[in-house]
C-alpha cells in the first residue's frame, strides 16, 4: 500500500481491466453477482500514506495501512 502507483488505482473501486477499453470510453456495467472467487473467499482493504497521494482521510490517518479479510460462511 506505501508504493502503489496511484496513476493506475481508483480510489473507490481499484484497477478493473475490460478488454479492448482504450481509456475515455464510456462503459455501460451490469453487475450480475458479486463474491468472491470459488476457493479464495478474501479480500483486502487499505488506506495509501499522504505521501503517496493520500486518500479521503489523511489527516486523520496519514500512514499506509491495509487489512487483510479471510471471509467465512460463504
Amino acid at each position: 500500500m506505501r508504493d502503489v502507483d496511484l496513476r493506475r488505482v481508483h480510489m473507490l473501486s481499484g484497477p478493473v481491466a475490460v478488454n479492448g477499453a482504450e481509456p475515455g470510453d464510456l462503459l455501460v456495467v451490469d453487475i450480475l453477482d458479486l463474491g468472491p472467487l470459488q476457493g479464495n473467499e478474501w479480500g483486502f482493504s487499505g488506506i495509501f500514506a499522504k505521501t503517496n497521494g493520500g486518500g479521503f482521510l489523511t489527516d486523520y490517518f496519514p500512514e499506509a495501512r491495509k487489512a487483510v479479510w479471510d471471509f467465512q460462511g460463504i
